[in-house]
């Protein structure tokens, strides 16, 4: 299932993949360690 995602994730361009790549080693603008509010787990529609 996992395998079949990435392949329909890059059928089109790998860009996003490396998008989401450079997402998280950047710099998000703020420290996670300071949030203090619950926060949801993400949800999908599988």
């Amino acid at each position: 299932m996992l395998l079949r995602a990435y392949r329909e994730a890059l059928r089109g361009s790998s860009y996003g993949r490396l998008d989401d790549g450079l997402a998280l080693l950047g710099g998000w603008g703020f420290d996670p360690a300071a949030v203090t509010r619950p926060v949801p787990p993400e949800r999908t529609t599988s």
